[in-house]
Order: C-alpha cells, then sequence, then structure tokens
C-alpha cells in the first residue's frame, strides 16, 4: 500500500478530488453522504416519503431524501431486458406509529395507447439487506451497506431509516415498442384498515430493438455444481433447486460452472480405462443451449492451482512431464480433440491449464501446451496469471489476466490474433462504488476483452462468513435461500453491465453496417466515444467515472442511437 501525506486547507473532499486526478485514480467521499445526488422525490405523506434512486447507486439507510423531485418513475428498456430501479421509503419520526409493519407494494399493469401491455407479472420487488462494513478496502464507505436482496412484495418500515425496494421490469422480448405507462401503490395495514399509502406513476420506454439471446461475452461465474447444491440442500428436493439456479443464469446472462469429462486411466498404462463423454456432452449442450454461453471452461488438462501443481487426471504432482504422465498428457488430448471437432465445438471450449502459477511453472506450462498442440492443433488454451509471459507466446491463444492487468503487452497479443479474457474481477467486493462495479463490463469492451472468469460467487459457508479475508463479499455475490438463490445488489449490476455490454456489440456493428452502406452514422459514433467519459485510459493507468447520472445518460444515448441505425443490425441481433 502507498499512503499519501497531503497538506490541505478548506474544503477537505475537494482537496481529496483534485489529488485524485493528479494521481490518476478515483476518490470516492470517506464518509456517507447527508442526501443522495441523484434521487428524485416523488411522494409525501403524513406517514411516509417516498423517493427514486437510479440502480447504479447503493442508496443508504441514513441519507436524507433529495431536494429535487420528479412526477414519477421514467425507465428506458429494449425488449427481452430487465430494467430495475430502487424506490426508496423513509417512515417519517413523527407518525403516529412507531412502526410501519404491515407494508405493501402492488403493480399495475402498463399499457400502451394503442395497445400492447407489460404485465405486473413481469414486474418483480426485492427488499434490500444491509451488512456492517467494518473494513472496506474500495472505495466504498463504512458502515451499513445494501447488498442482499430477497423477493418480497411485504416489509416494514422504521421511522427515520430508509427500506429500499430493489424493482426490476422485466419486458418481454414480444414487447412492441413505444411508451407503457402503469403506477406502483404502496399500501398500509390489513382487511379494513388496509389503506393506500401513496402512488407512484410509472412508465418504460420500450426501445425497437431486442437485446440479443445469443451472449457476445463469456462471464463464467461459477457458484456450484449439481453435486454441490444437492449437498447445501440435503434433504430437499435438490433437482427442482439446480433448475432454479439455472433459471437464474439464464436471467443474469452468465455461466455456472466449470464442465470436464470423468477420466480414468488403466493401472500403469496410458490406456484410457473409462472416459464419460456423454455426460460431458450434456454438459456442454447444457451451457450452449440453455445458458446460451459463447464459450465453456474446461479443467481437463489442468496441473495446478494457487501457486502450486495440484493432483491431476495423469498422475501426482512430483510425477509431472515423468514420461507415462506424457504419454497420459497427449492421449487425452488426442481423444477430446477429435471428439470436439466432431462435434464442431472446438472454438468453443477454452481449456484453462493452470490457475496462478509462479515463475518455476513456466517451463513446465510451456512443455504441456506443445503437446497439447501436436495433438489437437486447433485447440484454445489459456492460464490465469497477472503477467504475459513471452515464453508461452504463440502457445497460449486465450490470455486471462486479473488485477495486475497489462494492458500494452495483452494489446499486442490480441493484434496478434489472439483473444483476451479478465480473471478475478477485484471491484466486486460489497463495499465498492455500484457504478464502478457496472462500469467494469463497460471496460471490458473498451479493451477489447471477450471473457471473464471470476473464480467464485458463491462461497458463502461459515468459514467464509467467520475468516477475514473475504469478510467484503468478493466471492459471494449470489447467495443461497432456503429453496433457490437469493440475488444481491452485485449480482444484478453484473446482470446491468451484461446488457451494456450488448448494447455496445450492438450499436459498434450497426454504425460499421451503416457506413458501410453509405448511410449518416454519425451520432452512432459520437454515443459509442462516450464510453471514454466513464472508463478513462490513458496509456496503462485506468480510472472509471463514478457518476451514476453520467451512466445512465450514456447508456440511454446509446440505446436511442441504436433505435435510429436498427435496420442497420447483424441479422443474427433482429
Amino acid at each position: 500500500y502507498t499512503v499519501w501525506l497531503v497538506p490541505f486547507r478548506g474544503d477537505f473532499q475537494a482537496t481529496l478530488q483534485a489529488w485524485s486526478q493528479r494521481l490518476r485514480f478515483d476518490a470516492s467521499p470517506s464518509v456517507q453522504p447527508a442526501v443522495s445526488p441523484t434521487g428524485a422525490a416523488l411522494a409525501e405523506t403524513d406517514e411516509v416519503l417516498v423517493w427514486h434512486e437510479v440502480p447504479s447507486r447503493k442508496a443508504l439507510g441514513q441519507e436524507a431524501p433529495p431536494p429535487r423531485k420528479a412526477a414519477g418513475v421514467r425507465l428506458a428498456a429494449a425488449q427481452g431486458e430487465y430494467e430495475p430501479f430502487q424506490l426508496v421509503i423513509r417512515g417519517k419520526e413523527q407518525m403516529p406509529y412507531t412502526r410501519l409493519e404491515r407494508m405493501e407494494i402492488e403493480v399495475a399493469d402498463l399499457k400502451r395507447q394503442g395497445g400492447g401491455e407489460i404485465a405486473s407479472g413481469n414486474v418483480t420487488c426485492a427488499v434490500a439487506e444491509f451488512v456492517d462494513l467494518r473494513y472496506p478496502k474500495g472505495l466504498g464507505w463504512s458502515g451499513h451497506t445494501p447488498d442482499a436482496l430477497p423477493e418480497a412484495r411485504r416489509f416494514a418500515c422504521e421511522p427515520g431509516r430508509n427500506t429500499i425496494l430493489w424493482i426490476t421490469v422485466k419486458v418481454p422480448r414480444e414487447t412492441p415498442p413505444g411508451l407503457y405507462d402503469g403506477s406502483i401503490h404502496l399500501h398500509h395495514g390489513l382487511g379494513r384498515r388496509r389503506a393506500r399509502l401513496a402512488t407512484v406513476p410509472l412508465q418504460v420506454r420500450v426501445f425497437g430493438f431486442a437485446i440479443p439471446e445469443e451472449r457476445h461475452f463469456s462471464a463464467w461465474l461459477p457458484f456450484s455444481s449439481r453435486l454441490g447444491i444437492a449437498q447445501m440442500y440435503e434433504g430437499k428436493d435438490a433437482k427442482a433447486i439446480y433448475d432454479r439456479y439455472v433459471r437464474n443464469y439464464v436471467e443474469h446472462r452468465a455461466g455456472l460452472r466449470f464442465v470436464s469429462p470423468s477420466v480414468r486411466f488403466k493401472g500403469g498404462s496410458a490406456e484410457i480405462e473409462q472416459i464419460h463423454l456423454k455426460p460431458f456432452e450434456d454438459d456442454l449442450r447444457h451451457h450452449f443451449d440453455d445458458l446460451r454461453m459463447p464459450h465453456v471452461n474446461c479443467r481437463s488438462f489442468n496441473i495446478g492451482a494457487s501457486h502450486e501443481l495440484t493432483p491431476n487426471y495423469f498422475g501426482k504432482p512430483d510425477e509431472v512431464l515423468s514420461p507415462l504422465w506424457r504419454a497420459r498428457y497427449r492421449r487425452l488430448a488426442k481423444v477430446i480433440g477429435d471428439w470436439l471437432r466432431e462435434k464442431q465445438w472446438q472454438d468453443r471450449v477454452i481449456f484453462e491449464l493452470f490457475d496462478e502459477p509462479v515463475e518455476e511453472h513456466i517451463p513446465i506450462l510451456a512443455e504441456c501446451l506443445k503437446m497439447l498442440k501436436a495433438e489437437f492443433p486447433d485447440i484454445r488454451v489459456t492460464y490465469a496469471a497477472m503477467w504475459v509471459d513471452p515464453r508461452l507466446c504463440g502457445l497460449v491463444n486465450v490470455w486471462m489476466t486479473g488485477g495486475g492487468y497489462a494492458h500494452i503487452p495483452l494489446q499486442k497479443r490480441r493484434a496478434a490474433g489472439d483473444t483476451l479474457w479478465f480473471g478475478n474481477n477485484n471491484h466486486a467486493s460489497v463495499d465498492r462504488l455500484a457504478a464502478e462495479f457496472r462500469l467494469t463490463w463497460w471496460r471490458y469492451w473498451l479493451d477489447g476483452i471477450a471473457g471473464c472468469n471470476h473464480w467464485h460467487v458463491g462461497e458463502c459457508n461459515d468459514w467464509l462468513r467467520k475468516g477475514k479475508w473475504d469478510r467484503n463479499r468478493i466471492a459471494t455475490w449470489l447467495l443461497p435461500g432456503e429453496d433457490g438463490p437469493i440475488n444481491t445488489i452485485r449480482w444484478e449490476l453484473t446482470r446491468e453491465g451484461l446488457e451494456d455490454y450488448e448494447y455496445l456489440w450492438l450499436l459498434h456493428h450497426a454504425v460499421q453496417n451503416a457506413k458501410a452502406a453509405g448511410a449518416d452514422a454519425t451520432d452512432g459514433e459520437r454515443a459509442l466515444a462516450r464510453v471514454n467519459e466513464l472508463v478513462i485510459r490513458k496509456g496503462r493507468s485506468l480510472r472509471f467515472n463514478p457518476d451514476p447520472a453520467l451512466l445512465h445518460d450514456v447508456r440511454d444515448s446509446l440505446g436511442a442511437q441504436i433505435e435510429k441505425l436498427a435496420r442497420f443490425l447483424p441479422a443474427q441481433a433482429k
């Protein structure tokens, strides 16, 4: 760590921002803001205050309502997109009840003039739960921060505190474009005492294009296997629960787990006694067809993790590169390579050889890569590290680096025809700013990164909760509920970021096609260039502009330009 001691006179925050710009890193206030800078007041009654907050800023439990007012909530979304917003409800401290126990939200259908509707069943609601952050590592704040989002339409409202509702509108893929108007009603009480406290108008603009069903970014965010979920939910219907996780992953555009065939060699020979290719095929089809992932991460040839050689299909760590070990390695490469080519999947399976090797492992990796290339020439192969080692150039064709992202060497590999992935998103901890986390997916687009692999998003066991190293939940984006997954704000922003990536993909291709057809695409090019207002790269340095208002303005301008150039979209996106 580097500690800067800066003398100053006057406003502390202004000095912090000025030095942050000089040092080229983002700075966030070190205390929670007293008033939301992006919210808009919607309603006030004798009991509650209600305001709207954008999803790319975490609404906090104690902040005061914003001075700006709005007539209602206005959203914009593509067909097939999920668009969230936050509704913040603050119980008045002088209200006649000490606590509003029986609050309930009700959503009316959204209807378009001339026909068409978004049924209320497409609108979900979750009530944010807070985690007490004692040791923030990122640029967020310490104290109570919202994270978990268990779905609920009934909740309690405390006097003088904010209850945060995370509301998501799913736009069905067949929805005609246009403006859809509806409302959200807040009720309190039961039976004859049930009373409507407030009504919030809700309008959704549906763009005249759809989010592609096929993913153009491989977000590999493992949670658990079927066996792992069966063990986690012992005594329950594990298949039904696993299916709920799969459905959640489909909705969030992510890959669920690693896939590899089970292999056993015969005695002291290189003869394969057993290889389960049918379950392997089923798993691949599951990710390609159900999860609609463009690529699958496979570890059949993996030999190490966490800076050490590990036991593998071919022998013990001290047997690596022995004659028998080599023979087995080459034999499996031949069998799997021939099988994948027969299925025409050789371009869609990426084999990870090592997770975090050290210097002494590089010659071993080079030998393994040469053996793989000899038996399986078109294999796609990667390893997770923090640098580009020149000894592996020409052997590795998918480069996956993490926090120590070496921008210039990696862009050289990209120019040479290799693919770039990113490993372990270090903006994923709960103490990070919401806009900062969402913008990581914009950064991937800007740097030409085609996929990411975060080591785990479901490490939610007791050891991790009580341990110190992951107390900020960098490995817990999705939580296990009683009968299925519980989303978090970061998991929802993952989907937002991946949908943003599709916006960028769509507009980029629409602009290119329009220019090729001789049409004017100037406005589309300007909208794409605005990404640089949010993700600011200068040589090796990178910083995010964490202004959520700017983020949403740029995102809406992308949508408007895609709609304008819709006739130039690629055929597979229409």
